[in-house]
């Protein structure tokens, strides 16, 4: 009983106290509180940007500008020799199996064969002489289908006349016919004279007589129209004949001739269309300095680029993925970048041995990839230049985008994965 009174007393004690000293309440300043919401509107703001953001995921490789249909070298075929001739220029184009160089050989064209060299000249005047009677004859059947067309001209413009003529008459008969009728009626009531019917017929016999006449006259004239007609198509046929068997003359003697010069000479044709390009050499050139004699681009210019990826670089390159190329000839803080697609991806690795030469001179495992560019060249001072066949350049390939999100947390995927 003592107990509880002890704890009452206690109790009102501290009542008492508490009356005489009221109760504090701790409160933070305003401005902790809008600093407060400032941070955290700030880390809010932060979260969305970081959920909603994203990045690009790229692979950069190295690669170089190709021509659609490649670049052809030219070489000679033989060891030695000099060039005698030089039937192109730089940057022309040329076709297919086109006469590009001539080649002499060195010990035929040092030693040289008087006998070859006169037969040559014999062989070479014969040609001539063929190309100048075939020019002859031909000058001559010119002029003979000239002299037959004017001819045939005067002919056709007779013809038409005479159809005209033939028109008129025709229906001039035609009335006078209709008026011989009314003119005997006439004369059968005695409101003619028998003169006047007389002298009506005797026109109209004439008229009739000429109009058989003009009859005869189209049919010549039609005879001689098929009949020049036909002499201008012998003229050709002949003609035609006649180019034939010079031109079978000419071609015999050139085999001729080039059965002779096949000892000391040859000639190098274009292997494909398109265009001349770091052409060599010159009239005069030693072959043995020189193993390629000139290049040849292809016709069409709308180039593609190569790719060569490293293997570590391969897993997420796609078809279809776009590539973002930067020039090495031109500073794309300057010129800017170019677009390109990817087109064909090689499904098999290329060692270093088995490249073929490229001027990157990649000396570990790669795949080949193509490119398809969205440009044809790049603007320079407000004009277009176009790509160059072996230009290089670095290359971006997007893989995907990611979000930023994501990236932060890739370790912790990763974790999981190998748990």
């Amino acid at each position: 009983m003592q107990r509880q009174q002890t704890l009452y007393r206690k109790e009102a004690i501290d009542y008492q106290s508490s009356d005489k000293l009221g109760t504090a309440i701790l409160l933070p300043k305003r401005q902790h509180i809008l600093v407060s919401l400032a941070l955290f509107s700030m880390f809010g703001a932060g979260m969305v940007a970081l959920a909603n953001s994203s990045f690009a995921n790229k692979v950069k490789v190295k690669g170089w500008i190709i021509s659609p249909e490649g670049i052809h070298s030219v070489n000679h075929f033989e060891a030695s020799g000099l060039v005698s001739e030089v039937l192109v220029k730089d940057g022309e184009l040329v076709e297919k199996n086109q006469a590009l160089l001539k080649i002499k050989r060195t010990q035929a064209f040092m030693q040289g064969d008087e006998l070859l060299q006169q037969n040559r000249i014999t062989l070479e005047a014969r040609i001539k002489n063929v190309g100048m009677l075939l020019a002859r004859h031909e000058a001559k059947t010119i002029n003979d289908i000239v002299h037959q067309n004017a001819h045939l001209k005067r002919l056709l413009s007779a013809e038409d006349l005479l159809r005209e003529q033939h028109t008129l008459l025709t229906e001039q008969i035609k009335v006078m016919s209709q008026q011989s009728t009314n003119y005997s009626a006439l004369v059968s009531d005695r409101l003619l004279t028998q003169q006047t019917l007389d002298t009506h017929m005797q026109k109209l016999a004439e008229m009739e007589m000429r109009e058989r006449q003009i009859q005869v006259e189209l049919l010549t004239t039609a005879q001689n129209i098929n009949a020049v007609e036909q002499t201008i198509a012998q003229l050709e046929h002949t003609q035609n004949n006649f180019e034939l068997e010079q031109q079978a003359t000419i071609n015999n003697l050139k085999l001729e001739l080039a059965s002779h010069s096949q000892n000391n000479e040859y000639t190098v044709y274009a292997p494909k269309a398109g265009k001349v390009s770091a052409l060599q050499v010159y009239q005069g050139s030693d072959l043995s300095k020189h193993k390629t004699l000139l290049k040849i681009l292809g016709e069409r210019q709308q180039h593609r680029a190569k790719l060569y990826i490293p293997s570590a670089s391969i897993g997420l390159i796609e078809h279809d993925q776009t590539v973002t190329i930067r020039l090495d000839a031109f500073p794309y803080q300057q010129y800017g970048a170019i677009e390109g697609q990817l087109t064909q991806v090689s499904q098999s690795v290329l060692m270093p041995d088995e490249l073929p030469a490229n001027p990157l001179g990649y000396q570990q495992p790669v795949f080949e990839a193509l490119v398809q560019l969205k440009q044809t060249g790049i603007k320079v001072d407000g004009r277009s230049v176009g790509f160059k066949h072996g230009m290089t350049f670095e290359a971006s390939v997007k893989l995907d985008d990611r979000n930023i999100i994501e990236w932060l947390l890739a370790p912790i995927y990763r974790l999981k994965g190998a748990l």
